[in-house]
């Protein structure tokens, strides 16, 4: 097995700093029975990610290497509910690139999905 630090990297354009888009809706409403909170926050935030994997400075068990880079399109809408504390992130990466599988030239394309959620502690 492979340590993959030694050959992975990840990194972001120089100079580049990502795009934040913040929204914070807050209703609060007061009744006999106390003070009721809603409403949420949305963070939206678009980045440009580098991933690069090369094994050209290791042995392999067949002798050939594998060298790539994928420019990624990272964008991740993070959303939390004042009212039940439950944050929801949706992570989209979409990129292309290019480089060698085991020394063949490849050209790669793909989109990578992923939505994580759960309750947020009370602070």
């Amino acid at each position: 097995m492979l340590n993959l630090s030694t050959n992975v990297m990840i990194g972001t354009m120089y100079g580049e700093t990502p795009l934040t888009s913040d929204l914070s809706v807050v209703i609060s409403k007061q009744a006999n029975g106390g003070t009721t909170y809603s409403g949420g926050d949305t963070q939206t935030v678009t980045e440009t990610v580098i991933l690069g994997y090369d094994d050209t400075g290791l042995s392999t068990a067949d002798g050939t290497h594998t060298r790539f880079q994928v420019n990624l399109l990272l964008v991740r809408r993070s959303i939390l509910n004042h009212a039940t504390g439950h944050l929801t992130d949706v992570i989209t990466m979409e990129g292309s690139g290019y480089g060698t599988i085991q020394d063949k030239p490849v050209i790669l394309k793909g989109t990578v999905n992923a939505k994580v959620s759960g309750v947020m502690p009370p602070s």
